[in-house]
Formats: structure tokens, sequence, C-alpha cells
């Protein structure tokens, strides 16, 4: 479902490392109140708290989504922190709580991470969002993604914080 994946990108592709990572990941916060109210008015309803997913919790990037979210711009309902087989069952910090970060190719149809989450934000590589970001939107999840998997797709809007965070209030 593309109409709930965005790609987030860069300003400037110097703070960018060439695979649609941040050197630079407190820049995320530039779009924390947009995307809490485009996401809020999408699923949960304005002001809501919003199960969330962290796809790559365990990375640089990642770590900062979750340190971000932890700040309360964004109220946060179920923080949900994903990686690979060789994080999984580690712990993510989050609201005075050590959360079990889940593996993101567990078997199945469908991964038990996906459910009931209403935001999916992925730092994983281009490779992980192409397989995992349709799966969290099919399940009915927002996905912002910041690699390069989605860069140049149709339906996908490409949102750069310091010049159209509004394009991601344009939800269907």
């Amino acid at each position: 479902n593309s109409s709930a994946l965005v790609f987030l990108g860069n300003k400037d592709a110097s703070t960018g490392t060439g695979d649609g990572t941040f050197k630079n990941p407190t820049r995320l916060t530039v779009l924390s109140q947009p995307i809490g109210v485009a996401v809020g008015r999408f699923r949960s309803g304005a002001g809501q708290p919003l199960d969330i997913a962290v796809v790559g919790a365990t990375g640089v990037v990642g770590k900062e989504m979750v340190r971000i979210l932890g700040e309360g711009r964004i109220p946060v309902g179920r923080l949900v922190p994903v990686a690979s087989e060789r994080s999984a069952g580690r712990t993510v910090s989050f609201g005075g709580s050590e959360i079990p970060v889940l593996r993101i190719d567990e078997p199945g149809t469908r991964p038990r991470w996906t459910e009931g989450v209403d935001l999916a934000l992925f730092s994983a590589g281009a490779d992980v969002s192409r397989r995992y970001a349709p799966v969290a939107a099919d399940a009915g999840a927002v996905v912002i993604d910041n690699s390069s998997a989605f860069r140049m797709e149709k339906g996908v809007p490409l949102v750069v914080p310091e010049v159209n965070a509004s394009a991601a209030l344009d939800r269907p």
C-alpha cells in the first residue's frame, strides 16, 4: 500500500551517507510534530498515543529514533523495537523500561511486530525496507522510511523536513 509509505529525504546531500540514512539523525526531530499530527489523524485520532515500531532499533539511527520518541513530542502508547536476528532479544531503554527487541523476519505469514502498529519508522537499509515496509503498510501502519528504497517510487511522497514537511500530512 504505497499510500502509507513516506520517504524521508535529505535537504543537503552532505548530511546523508549515500544510502538514505543520516549522519546527524537528530534532524528527525523536525518531522516529529507534523508526522505525529498526520499519523494521529490517519489512525488513532488526534492526540491519542500511537503504537510505534522502530525497525533497525539497535542501529545508530534507530537508537536515536527511540531516544527522540522518548522526549514525548509524539505520544507513544507502545514502542515496538525491531531488528535482525542478530539483535533480537536485546533490549532498548524507553520510558524507564527495558523493552525486548523483536526479530524482523520471524516465521509466519505476517511478523508479530506489525500487529496493531500505527507508525513504523524504518532505518535498516533499502533491502530491509523493500521487503518489510509494504508488510507493515499492509498491516495498517503508516511507514516512514529513510533508506533509498522508495526514493523514486510513484505515489510515495519524498519528505524533506526543512523543505516540505507538510507533504507528510497529505495522507489518504
